[in-house]
């Protein structure tokens, strides 16, 4: 019945539920006894790399999870099984219909619900003892420290889109935080773990945003519902490996018998309790409290990717930290969160994180073949001569005019739905990704030259392009109009403003 009520609260006023989750009881496990943690965490605790002190430090660590979507309704949720004991949850969006076939933290009765709440809402299900804090916020810049923050001691990257993962890189590495990257599309996906000064960040391996990377997104390229859950499951486990202080960090967690509170965890600050058997135990035989006995090993300098078509995993060693990387290479000219967002980006200068933004745009995210955010567009400029709105496109279709539809989506997505139903006898549609217009270039200036003869009207029949977004079909049609294609016309705002 509480989850319930609580439940009801936030449907009738979600902005309510940021208030509503701090308030929930931080729960303080240092000083607890291993049987208050046997009756639900037994099944891990039996591990050698988890068992008593392992657990506690667990229960009392601080994680943000970025994105509560496909890879993040896998993280949260298992992370929340495990007890990690505090996790905060930060999403601007809210849950489509068309997110449940892989987003499985959220239902059908949270449609339209903001994401963050929506996942909040599971884990206080999945596990009572967590305290969890929702943002409501999108990620920038200008806030990015006011989120992440030294509270935490793990970050994780949820995300899909390039700009927010540059953001999320930047400020952990000035934080000295580490971060674990996770990114799923089609039937593949990736993740790897960031430690600063201790391998590549994100920036070092692609210092500049990539048009084609940007565009690639759940939305445009499709995905199968339980690739980001993989990730997602493979991004927890490493932040179980991180969070317990396994080997591959430079300081693991020890305590020895002479000084027993004077080694703690740097990660969670946690002293063995005195309270508990087999800390005692093993500090009567003055051996050092080590969490990490077999020689595993968290994704740091290493990536992992999974082909879903295949079946195979496959392991890689990452190339070393860029010596000219803006973030982590020593010669970086941004050492702190404050300063002067207008100066420049010269060398041994202490500048503020803004000026990866603001001070050299070349260098930071654009929105030029970057998505932004899962709903806004790429910016490509058209002469206004050859833009048509769909409202006038469709007025067009009414009056049964003559013209080509050139279609430039993949065949999957024209497949599923398409404009031909409404053309009238005279129209035609051509179907011609774009990617492949580029390297079949000749092919598809002869077809539309085949179609266009086929029209005995003394005018040249009018070509219109499209695409889902506006993007594609923008480019499309400059490539017509370059190689001597006359009348042309590209659909503003592609098939989604139909």
């Amino acid at each position: 019945m509480e989850n319930a009520r609580m439940d009801s609260k936030v449907r009738m006023n979600p902005r309510k539920m940021d208030n509503m989750a701090t308030k929930l009881v931080k729960y303080d496990h240092s000083h607890r006894d291993c049987s208050d943690l046997v009756p639900r965490y037994s099944r891990q605790m039996l591990l050698s790399q988890v068992s008593c002190p392992g657990q506690r430090r667990l229960c009392n660590s601080k994680v943000l999870v970025v994105g509560a979507g496909g890879i993040g309704s896998a993280v949260i949720q298992y992370l929340a099984g495990a007890g990690i004991g505090h996790i905060d949850i930060m999403d601007f969006d809210k849950v489509e219909l068309s997110n449940l076939h892989r987003q499985i933290i959220h239902d059908s009765k949270n449609v339209g619900m903001n994401k963050a709440i929506s996942a909040s809402l599971r884990v206080s299900q999945i596990n009572d003892n967590i305290c969890c804090q929702c943002f409501q916020d999108k990620l920038t810049y200008s806030n990015a420290t006011q989120f992440i923050t030294e509270k935490y001691h793990l970050i994780i990257d949820c995300t899909d889109n390039q700009p927010t993962r540059y953001i999320i890189n930047d400020v952990c590495v000035l934080l000295n935080k580490p971060h674990i990257h996770g990114a799923a599309i089609g039937m593949e996906g990736q993740i790897t773990v960031f430690v600063p000064h201790q391998g590549p960040c994100y920036r070092c391996l692609h210092p500049k945003p990539s048009v084609i990377e940007g565009c690639r997104s759940c939305a445009s390229s499709g995905v199968l519902g339980p690739i980001p859950g993989l990730i997602g499951s493979l991004q927890a486990v490493e932040a179980i490996k991180l969070l317990l202080m396994m080997p591959g960090l430079e300081e693991p967690f020890t305590s020895n018998a002479a000084e027993p509170t004077a080694a703690l965890n740097p990660l969670t600050g946690i002293d063995s309790n005195p309270c508990c058997l087999p800390c005692q135990e093993r500090k009567s035989h003055n051996k050092p409290i080590s969490v990490a006995p077999s020689p595993t090993q968290p994704l740091i300098g290493r990536m992992l990717q999974y082909d879903g078509e295949s079946g195979e995993f496959h392991t890689f060693e990452l190339p070393l930290c860029d010596p000219h990387c803006l973030v982590c290479s020593l010669s970086s000219s941004v050492r702190s969160l404050s300063g002067d967002t207008n100066a420049d980006m010269d060398v041994n200068v202490d500048h503020s994180i803004d000026t990866l933004v603001n001070a050299n745009p070349a260098d930071a995210p654009q929105p030029d073949g970057i998505r932004t955010s899962p709903k806004s567009n790429r910016t490509h400029t058209l002469a206004e001569i050859h833009r048509i709105t769909a409202t006038r496109y469709a007025d067009m279709l009414r009056h049964g005019k003559s013209h080509i539809l050139l279609d430039v989506r993949p065949f999957t997505q024209f497949n599923m739905v398409s404009l031909q139903p409404w053309l009238p006898t005279s129209g035609r549609v051509l179907n011609y990704p774009y990617e492949m217009m580029i390297k079949n270039q000749q092919h598809v200036l002869d077809n539309i030259d085949s179609l266009r003869s086929l029209y005995d009207d003394d005018t040249l029949c009018p070509v219109y392009v499209l695409c889902k977004r506006g993007n594609d079909s923008i480019l499309a049609t400059k490539f017509l109009l370059k190689n001597g294609v006359t009348c042309v016309f590209n659909i503003d705002g592609g098939l989604l403003a139909w």
